[in-house]
């Protein structure tokens, strides 16, 4: 068995298909083995999610070619060539160990076949109106994932190729940085595919956001370069505490630290606004919640908010909105829909 201080955490998923011992424990389990890895899973409770999935490719995947007895593989093959000999000339009848020998290879090609399709599948998560979850990337990054958007990535990643997401909505990322010393290798790198621009960590802290047709990212920790998806744009290298906006190819690069922990509130259950129009809350309620919004006067959205709220109560802010700015928010529950109104 592996020594005590392998660390299972950074096991991949081909990790423990590669590994002998798990693969014994799969499909012959002893109490001995029983006892090791329910202590691995105890101890490294961030691989428990690889170790669930290992284990079920195993068995849905497992075969025996030694099952059968001759006679009974004799019999399998007499009934496929009966089946197949109408109006067929005879041929020449395999030796028994080479359709054996066949049978395993084929079984091997099909299990391989199905590791490959497992292991490069693309996953997609999405969430649905009001829904924040986190989610794990196959590297140990992690990912938490705004209400109403979705994250896209493949099943298992090749320690030899670019770390490579797909964002559409918003999210924020704690990536998890490989890179150590030396040349950048290809499998340290970690982009974030957003709609209009491609964003290339080494192990950083950032939220991307990209809604209404426009793109935004701010820079919590580390160091990132952007690039525009058509290719015309030049590279902009973020610095922490800065945001980058695009919007109808246009790029906008300005600091504000205070508006990044603005920006990124959400991801820890609240919500800062700083001198923030009623606009863009409203908006901020229909992308995220899913509300329709309309406003008796225009001039209401004008009005300015400043505050924290908590973002896992929106009728709490609602409440606290028509008290600061004197206005009325009628919520009709059917119609998911909003009057604001003096």
């Amino acid at each position: 068995m592996k020594k005590h201080d392998t660390d299972f955490n950074s096991y991949s998923l081909l990790d423990f298909l590669d590994d002998p011992d798990f693969m014994a424990w799969v499909l012959t389990p002893t109490l001995e083995t029983d006892l090791h890895w329910e202590t691995v899973l105890n101890n490294y409770p961030a691989s428990a999610e690889n170790i669930s999935a290992a284990k079920k490719l195993i068995l849905s995947l497992s075969f025996s070619v030694d099952e059968m007895d001759a006679k009974e593989l004799e019999e399998v093959w007499e009934n496929i060539t009966e089946e197949t000999r109408v109006n067929k000339p005879k041929t020449r009848i395999l030796p028994l160990w080479l359709k054996a020998a066949s049978a395993a290879v084929l079984a091997g090609i099909l299990l391989t076949a199905g590791l490959y399709f497992y292991t490069h599948r693309q996953i997609e998560v999405s969430t649905q109106y009001g829904q924040v979850k986190t989610i794990q990337l196959p590297d140990g990054s992690e990912v938490t994932l705004n209400a109403n958007s979705t994250l896209q990535y493949a099943g298992n990643w090749d320690k030899k190729e670019i770390r490579e997401v797909w964002i559409k909505g918003e999210a924020q990322f704690n990536v998890n940085h490989l890179h150590l010393r030396g040349p950048v290798k290809t499998g340290d790198r970690f982009v974030v595919h957003s709609q209009k621009v491609n964003i290339e960590v080494l192990g950083t802290s950032f939220n991307v956001n990209n809604r209404r047709g426009l793109e935004q990212v701010s820079l919590l920790s580390g160091k990132i370069s952007l690039t525009g998806t058509s290719g015309n744009k030049p590279v902009i290298i973020m610095k922490p505490g800065e945001i980058v906006q695009y919007m109808n190819n246009e790029i906008t690069l300005f600091k504000a630290a205070d508006q990044v922990s603005e920006y990124i509130s959400w991801s820890k259950g609240k919500l800062f606004f700083q001198n923030t129009t009623l606009s863009k809350v409203f908006q901020y309620l229909e992308d995220v919640h899913g509300y329709q919004v309309i406003l008796k006067d225009p001039e209401i959205g004008n009005k300015k908010i400043s505050g924290a709220f908590d973002s896992n109560n929106i009728r709490i802010m609602f409440s606290a909105l028509s008290m600061a700015l004197n206005i009325n928010i009628k919520e009709d529950t059917s119609l998911h829909q909003l009057t604001v109104s003096y």
